[in-house]
């Protein structure tokens, strides 16, 4: 007996019938397995919950002896789900699952969210010959199975299958964690045409887990835990003055540290006070909110939509387009830069590049072109070039403003080398942003977390070569919820990237629009608009033109946490991550930046 269960753990490291109801209180309740439990041996009586005489604390409801695992299926009303699925495993230390605290209160918690909480019953006490010392292997079965089980039934139950996690208490943050690095390795023969579901969490979420160390005392993690290439984002949360044996915070701290270099995506939250078995419950401590900090991470990861109202339809300003703008009042742009409206122009007729400028980087690869073709309409035109090289190279001017504003708006005009061929990262438009003292620039890299920054970049992605150059214009943002540690491209059509399967969270009164590839070669007037939230609403708008015409609108976004964060940076930009094949160019001209709408320049 004993030697099964060792060799089912060595090689990971070597149906019902009933639909659950939305918004039904009482869960619905399906077997996991459809007839015999693999893996299962010897006699250990019928299911019970202990008697108050005989449980491990009394501040919880415990299960034993469950020899059939089931999942409880806790779903939101319609009107709140947000599509997002959380396995629940409650702890027990493998003996027993405090099905209470840790299980069905959990379940209320994500339901209240508007996410739909399943709570496994999963196999304990440990069978015979099982020790203590060990995580016992059924468990992993019947968490694995519950994951493709809740994959098959995502349409059925209002689930997107790309946004189902897992969440455990204590050895249910073990069992959690298990789950998320075994998805390579199933652990049990397949059954039926279910298991052709993946059992991969989306992300994983463990609240002071336990048997993560191969010795409680030391710092290498146990030798059945692998962390496998493709492991998805884990949560993890503890106390400082946990004292449970075997689960103390090292366990997360050591774990967060391996982790951070297999390059998983991992968020940590150690509390002074708490202890072990804090569950979910509001005990007036500050351990107490770290529910609030996982529903944030998962809204930060673009798992769970942000979590603010959205602006109604009746209070969206209707954006201008065409010659109704600041333009129409000077023709020929003569004399802009005098409209109240107008805080900078450059049309690049007189000085070097960047004589107007606060800030040009790669000054050689800057310069001012006065060859007939590459003006717009004037003599003189800016020139950006990034020479062949493998390395990185960013083309920037950029203009200051002290006085930070709460809406800009910038017109430029620009072309493409008839030639220009980018694939991958490139910033190759304009870009307005929001840049608070704790930084020097809207650093690449670092998340926007509602203080820091916020940032818009009108651009073209082009990220597979046999899409036609330069790609379809979009914005990338930095914004509070990004998706990844980089920045969130918003297509016209509303598909966000990364994670393209998660549609984009613009508010009720988005209106996708088709995406648009300007033409190389040819000069285009562009507009890029940025208008920060009132902080605690999201009704943070982006909006661009393209040649007058309003071509992408983001609106109902959450862009800022503090008033005090406002626009203070105008960038025009030509960075590319590589450019192998050739040196690639792209010309500027007429920019002119405002606190309203300007449009396309007048003829005379």
């Amino acid at each position: 007996m004993r030697r099964s269960w060792i060799v089912a753990w060595a090689a990971l490291i070597g149906g019902g019938t009933i639909a659950a109801r939305a918004g039904d209180v009482s869960p619905v309740v399906l077997d996991v397995w459809p007839g015999k439990v693999p893996g299962d041996h010897a006699s250990i009586g019928p299911e019970r919950t202990r008697t108050a005489a005989d449980a491990p604390t009394p501040d919880a409801r415990w299960i034993t002896n469950v020899t059939r695992p089931t999942i409880s299926v806790f779903r939101p009303e319609p009107g709140k789900n947000t599509r997002v699925a959380i396995i629940v495993c409650p702890g027990g230390g493998y003996w027993n699952l405090a099905w209470d605290k840790e299980g069905e209160e959990v379940a209320e918690w994500l339901r209240s969210a508007g996410i739909t909480g399943i709570v496994l019953k999963y196999r304990v006490p440990r069978r015979p010959g099982e020790p203590e010392a060990l995580p016992a292997p059924g468990p992993l079965h019947d968490a694995q199975r519950a994951i493709s089980l809740v994959r098959s039934r995502a349409g059925e139950w209002g689930i997107d299958p790309d946004r189902i996690g897992i969440v455990g208490f204590s050895a249910g943050g073990h069992l959690a964690i298990a789950t998320a690095t075994s998805f390579d390795r199933r652990s049990y023969e397949p059954v039926d045409e279910l298991d052709k579901a993946s059992c991969r969490p989306d992300f994983a979420i463990a609240a002071y887990p336990g048997y993560l160390l191969a010795r409680r005392d030391g710092d290498e993690l146990a030798p059945y835990l692998r962390i496998p290439k493709g492991t998805c984002p884990i949560f993890l949360v503890h106390a400082t003055d946990d004292a449970e044996p075997g689960a103390q915070p090292e366990q997360s701290l050591f774990f967060y540290r391996a982790l951070r270099r297999a390059g998983v995506p991992v968020e940590l939250h150690v509390y002074g006070q708490g202890g072990h078995g804090f569950g979910v419950r509001k005990t007036g401590l500050p351990v107490a909110t770290w529910t609030d900090r996982c529903l944030d991470w998962l809204a930060q990861r673009g798992i769970l939509k942000a979590r603010m109202p959205a602006t109604p339809d009746a209070g969206l300003e209707t954006l201008p387009e065409g010659d109704r703008g600041i333009a129409a009042r000077h023709r020929g742009d003569v004399g802009i830069e005098s409209d109240p409206g107008v805080l900078f122009r450059d049309d690049f007729e007189s000085g070097g590049p960047g004589a107007r400028w606060d800030m040009a980087y790669h000054k050689p690869n800057l310069r001012i072109t006065t060859e007939p073709a590459d003006a717009c309409h004037g003599a003189r035109a800016l020139e950006m070039t990034v020479p062949r090289q493998p390395g990185e190279v960013s083309n920037e001017l950029v203009k200051r403003f002290e006085a930070g504003r709460d809406v800009l708006f910038l017109r430029y005009y620009a072309k493409f080398d008839p030639g220009f061929d980018a694939v991958g990262s490139s910033h190759n438009g304009a870009i307005l942003s929001a840049v608070g003292p704790a930084l020097p620039y809207a650093t690449p890299g670092v998340r926007a977390d509602g203080r820091n920054k916020f940032l818009a970049s009108l651009e073209d992605w082009r990220g597979e070569p046999e899409t036609r150059s330069p790609g379809p214009l979009n914005v990338y943002c930095y914004h509070p919820a990004q998706r990844d540690v980089w920045g969130d491209h918003f297509f016209p059509t509303g598909v966000v990237l990364p994670n393209t399967s998660i549609p984009g969270d613009f508010g009720p009164s988005f209106v996708p629009r088709p995406d648009v590839t300007p033409e190389l070669g040819r000069w285009y007037c562009y507009e890029l608009m940025l208008r920060a939230n009132s902080p605690g609403r999201r009704d943070g708008r982006i909006a661009a033109w393209l040649d007058g015409k309003l071509v992408a609108d983001f609106p109902g976004l959450r862009l800022r946490d503090d008033e005090r964060l406002k626009i203070n940076h105008a960038t025009i930009v030509l960075h590319i991550k590589a450019s192998p094949s050739r040196s690639n160019r792209k010309w500027y001209d007429d920019v002119v930046i405002a606190t309203s709408y300007i449009g396309p320049r007048v003829d005379p």
